[in-house]
């Protein structure tokens, strides 16, 4: 499933140091809030809860906050 740590990337991560760590982390991490807001997006325009699609709208705005700090973060740490 898009979006999870799978055995390989944990495998990856454990041998890795520095900035090839840093990169497994934060790909890892921006896979998983992009598909965190593509889950909430299907919540909001298909789900019968109206409590539901108001909590799918509020994590996905905060997946959408967390991506655009990661980005920003990882263009400045990056030549």
């Amino acid at each position: 499933m898009p979006g999870m740590v799978g055995l390989d990337t944990l495998r990856k991560a454990e041998k890795a140091k520095g900035e090839q760590f840093e990169r497994i982390l934060t790909d890892g991490l921006h896979a998983h809030l992009a598909r965190t807001g593509k889950l909430c997006a299907g919540e909001r325009a298909s789900g019968g809860s109206e409590e539901a699609k108001a909590l799918a709208a509020t994590i996905a705005e905060s997946a959408g906050n967390a991506i655009r700090e990661l980005d920003r973060l990882t263009a400045t740490s990056r030549p």
